[in-house]
């Protein structure tokens, strides 16, 4: 099972962020905000995500307010100043922060698809298939990230990612299957450009927010013949694992139904 902490340093409602996972969270908040407008060209709108942002910084730190609109100076500033700020302070920002970067409603169904395999173990890749899974709003009961240094989290609880992608990348020689990177879900039938931070997946009874694109390590570089795990980057193009927060738990088997759901902020 998951490890559960005796208290955690911030409780947000059913989620539970250790000390490390508040300030991580803090320290990526840049990079977040780039998952969540990496594919948009709504200048408006992206500009006016990236105030409510900054905003909600200067509710936690009023300082930030000097640091123009930079989210990288508020991000290195709020890490800086971490020790200053109290659990309920940090609470009340990670619970808006979610909400602050999830589409209205997700109420406009984009596409469905459906679940292709489930993958769960005790840490490290890759994951051996399973016949079921329970997810919790920490994720999958029984699995477990071998270091929590940058999975984890809250808004990492579960990793997905698609069919078609790892049969593209074995139709051109790598030798990669389902579980290999480390993903949770793997769903198929589902036109992967589409899912994007910040918008809503179903799959079966269970509900998750999109969160962010998942930066692959060092450690996937042998499920490709050249070593060359970059191709598992938003950056490249659409192949990205993508991380999701759960929002209403449940159990998943193959063959779910997979509805993904957007909207306009």
């Amino acid at each position: 099972m998951v490890p559960v902490m005796a208290r955690p340093y911030v409780a947000v409602g059913p989620y539970e962020y250790t000390k490390t996972d508040a300030r991580r969270t803090l320290q990526a908040l840049a990079e977040i905000y780039s998952h969540h407008t990496c594919n948009s060209t709504d200048i408006a709108r992206n500009t006016g995500l990236r105030m409510r942002l900054g905003s909600l910084a200067q509710m936690l730190d009023p300082k930030t307010h000097d640091l123009g609109d930079s989210l990288d100076l508020v991000a290195s500033h709020l890490d800086k100043n971490f020790a200053s700020y109290t659990p309920d302070a940090l609470a009340r920002f990670l619970e808006s922060l979610w909400e602050i970067l999830r589409t209205d409603a997700g109420s406009q169904l984009v596409q469905g698809g459906s679940v292709h395999t489930l993958q769960a173990n005790g840490g490290g890749v890759p994951k051996p298939q399973i016949d079921c899974a329970k997810i919790t709003f920490a994720g999958v009961d029984g699995d477990v990230q071998a270091s929590r240094n940058h999975h984890g989290r809250p808004w990492q609880a579960l990793c997905i990612w698609s069919r078609e992608v790892i049969d593209s990348f074995r139709a051109n020689g790598d030798p990669i299957t389902y579980g290999s990177a480390g993903e949770n879900i793997t769903v198929r039938n589902l036109d992967w450009s589409l899912a994007q931070p910040g918008m809503m997946m179903q799959l079966g009874d269970v509900v998750c927010q999109i969160t962010a694109f998942a930066i692959p390590c060092s450690q996937n570089k042998a499920w490709f013949t050249d070593g060359d795990y970059r191709k598992m980057s938003h950056e490249r193009g659409d192949t990205s694992r993508l991380y999701a927060m759960v929002r209403t738990p449940g159990v998943i088997k193959p063959g779910d139904q997979v509805r993904l759901f957007s909207g306009t902020r």
